[in-house]
């Protein structure tokens, strides 16, 4: 049994140091030199699997919805400012404001799907940290309920890995997303 009572195993894994870095070896976030907050591999990967598994079921239709009412007043103050959308920063600025709604503009949806994709990611990614972070919380405290409630550095190490982990993920999906628009771009239109 680890100090401060909080893992079973001695193949644990810590929740995160400092938001950095995961791995096989215990590491804590100290509070008085007594508390830590450890898991076990295992338990680990099943709660991760969990909030991950909500947050794309839940976080990723919310944050679609909340971006796609937002469009509708940025695309009213694209047509209050009279933009005309024939000029290809005026495209661009059109692709982000509708990502969630692309208009079927068949010969330029070859940079505008990934150009959608990479507007998106943030909403996406702050649904994702918000619900996966305050699930894992819940579900670390519903697991641990013999303990005491975490405590607020305790807290703030899950907020951290949640956060590092999400950064991580979203970090490679815009890379891919971005090879993807410049390697479109390069290409050029499909042939009709």
């Amino acid at each position: 049994m680890c100090e401060g009572g909080y893992g079973n195993s001695d193949a644990r894994t810590d929740l995160a140091r400092d938001g950095a870095r995961a791995g096989p070896r215990s590491v804590d976030r100290v509070v008085g030199h007594e508390a830590r907050l450890t898991f076990d591999t295992r338990k680990l990967v099943k709660l991760t699997g969990i909030t991950n598994l909500v947050s794309t079921i839940v976080g990723i239709p919310l944050a679609w919805l909340v971006y796609f009412f937002f469009s509708f007043i940025g695309q009213s103050f694209a047509v209050s400012a009279k933009l005309q959308f024939d000029k290809p920063w005026e495209k661009f600025l059109a692709c982000v404001i509708a990502a969630p709604w692309l208009a079927p503009v068949e010969s330029d949806l070859y940079w505008m799907v990934p150009t959608a994709i990479l507007a998106l990611l943030p909403a996406y990614f702050i649904a994702s940290w918000a619900i996966e972070y305050r699930l894992m919380r819940w579900l670390v405290e519903r697991s641990q309920a013999d303990l005491p409630q975490l405590s607020d550095p305790e807290g703030r190490t899950i907020r951290s890995a949640v956060f590092a982990a999400n950064l991580a993920s979203y970090a490679f999906l815009a890379a891919l997303t971005i090879f993807w628009l410049v390697m479109s771009l390069v290409k050029g239109p499909p042939p009709d």
